[in-house]
C-alpha cells in the first residue's frame, strides 16, 4: 500500500495531481436506534406472553454463571448466550 507522500511523488512524475481528499476512504455508519425492543412479535399459541420457561436447576446454574462474566450494568449483553442455552433446553 502507498503512503500519500509517495502517492504526490508518484503524481508528480506523471503531471497529475493527486490530493489528500481523494486518498481517503469514505466511512459510513448505520443509524442509532433509540430503543432495544423487540420491534415485532406476532404470537402463537406456542410462543406468547403467557408461555411459562423455567431452566433447570442444572441450567440456572450455568445461567447464574454466565451472568457472572459481566459487569454491573453490562447483564444486557448475556441476552445472547442465555437465549442459546434456553433453546438447548427447549430444543
Amino acid at each position: 500500500m502507498r503512503t500519500l507522500s509517495s502517492l504526490m511523488r508518484y503524481s508528480k512524475v506523471l503531471g497529475t495531481a493527486i490530493k489528500p481528499q481523494n486518498c481517503l476512504r469514505a466511512l459510513s455508519t448505520s443509524t442509532v436506534r433509540s430503543s432495544d425492543t423487540l420491534s415485532v412479535h406476532r404470537d402463537t399459541p406456542e410462543n406468547n406472553p403467557d408461555t411459562k420457561f423455567e431452566f433447570t436447576p442444572e441450567n440456572m446454574k450455568r445461567a447464574e454463571a454466565i451472568m457472572s462474566i459481566y459487569p454491573v450494568g453490562h447483564k444486557k449483553a448475556a441476552v445472547i448466550p442465555l437465549l442459546d442455552l434456553a433453546q438447548r433446553q427447549h430444543g
